[in-house]
């Protein structure tokens, strides 16, 4: 579960306060309404810390049901959820701390392991692979699904905030329960069988709910076609890239927080499609880098003149018709993208059209230039197309349609 950001949690969440709610507005207009249901709420704040709340909800002959905010709800949530959130949005702590039990039973997961076809060296191979996590939403307790293929083996957080009640808890504190995270040692396994997979996918809502991994023992250790992330650990997502074997043919990366650097794994800047969504905070040296045939980046640090030594350069080699280059950014300027290039522009967006199909709604045509480029020792063409906060680069008539993320759900 991803928690929301709601504008209706006010307080501002002080330390050892952090579960204190302070509406008391409402007490009022109870008198004259009939209580229909009590919720619980989990808000995030202005200062990122998540806040417990409880809603009744009452209904009147002239209103729909109306959330009525109270004052005193902790006695009625149970205490073990208040420890978590509030000691995880406090901490950072390594994933092999939290105390996660296997709910699949061992004998379905032998059968499980045992229906994997296997080769002669010692490989396990399958058509897809998932590691995904999400919070219970009454609990907000850590779960966790590995799948490969159909089979599924399940993992659910055992209760620790009945083992650790002290608000004032340190991280020393959960060492005892180091290795018990059955889950870490389930993808451990799977890192472990020697991987030759088509699509892997990792999926995980919040880092100071999961955690932070270590997989420096297990680099290049899957070998997949397809690799998609969403994540918002740059930490995680490293140790996950550099767990396979490079070159990828596809890989696609959900961008939720800062990314920089990401770009000197060598899983990334080989390759083939490359998708970063999300701001990545790459650089016009890091763009120089790839050698994605196709590529699609956000970020507001490549400059025009990045854009125009990428067309430069990629004038240099062969291009293949699936070469297509987006990149979204701010403050891009045709003339410097276009400087210092044999080019001519398109008379209008028909002639563009005809050679291109139609063009994609994300141009402005008052404010967008379209051109094409001589390819070297070619009677082809680069087309190139610029508006402030856009960028394009393919073979005339050869645009291929954006790079998608691979993140199905396995049934």
């Amino acid at each position: 579960m991803s928690t929301k950001k709601n504008s209706q949690a006010e307080s501002q969440v002080e330390n050892n306060s952090v579960f204190e709610l302070t509406n008391d507005s409402t007490s009022s207009k109870e008198s004259n309404k009939n209580l229909v249901s009590k919720e619980i709420v989990l808000l995030q704040d202005s200062t990122g810390y998540i806040v417990g709340e409880i809603r009744d909800y009452y209904s009147s002959d002239d209103e729909d049901l109306e959330p009525i905010r109270q004052k005193e709800c902790v006695d009625e949530i149970d205490p073990a959820v208040f420890w978590r959130i509030k000691f995880r949005n406090h901490n950072r702590f390594p994933w092999a701390q939290l105390f996660v039990k296997q709910s699949t039973s061992i004998e379905e997961v032998q059968r499980t392991l045992s229906l994997l076809d296997k080769g002669s060296q010692g490989q396990t191979f399958a058509r897809n692979f998932q590691f995904r996590h999400d919070l219970n939403e009454q609990k907000y307790k850590n779960k966790y699904i590995i799948q490969i293929d159909p089979h599924r083996i399940e993992f659910d957080e055992i209760d620790d905030g009945t083992l650790v009640n002290d608000d004032t808890v340190s991280l020393g504190t959960l060492e005892t329960y180091h290795g018990r995270n059955k889950a870490l040692e389930g993808l451990i396994k799977v890192l472990k069988m020697n991987l030759h997979v088509h699509k892997v996918y990792f999926e995980s809502n919040r880092v100071e709910q999961m955690g932070e991994i270590d997989l420096s023992e297990y680099e290049n250790s899957v070998t997949a076609e397809v690799l998609t992330i969403e994540m918002d650990s740059v930490k995680n997502v490293t140790e996950i890239i550099k767990a396979h074997v490079p070159p990828l043919a596809k890989l696609t990366l959900v961008c939720r927080v800062d990314f920089r650097g990401i770009v000197n794994l060598k899983q990334v800047r080989t390759a083939m499609l490359l998708k970063l969504d999300g701001e990545s905070k790459m650089t016009d040296k890091d763009l120089l880098t790839l050698e994605a045939v196709s590529l699609e980046v956000e970020s507001e640090e490549i400059t025009s003149k990045g854009l125009n030594d990428l067309i430069k350069d990629r004038l240099t080699r062969e291009i293949p018709d699936r070469f297509f280059a987006l990149v979204q950014g701010s403050n891009f300027n045709a003339k410097e993208v276009l400087k210092g290039l044999e080019h001519k522009k398109y008379q209008d967006i028909r002639s563009y059209a005809e050679k291109n199909g139609s063009l994609s709604f994300d141009f402005p045509q008052d404010n967008s230039t379209f051109a094409h480029v001589k390819i070297h020792n070619s009677e082809e063409r680069l087309v190139v197309c610029v508006c402030s906060y856009r960028f394009e680069c393919f073979k005339e008539s050869k645009r291929y349609g954006p790079i998608s993320h691979e993140y199905d759900y396995i049934d």
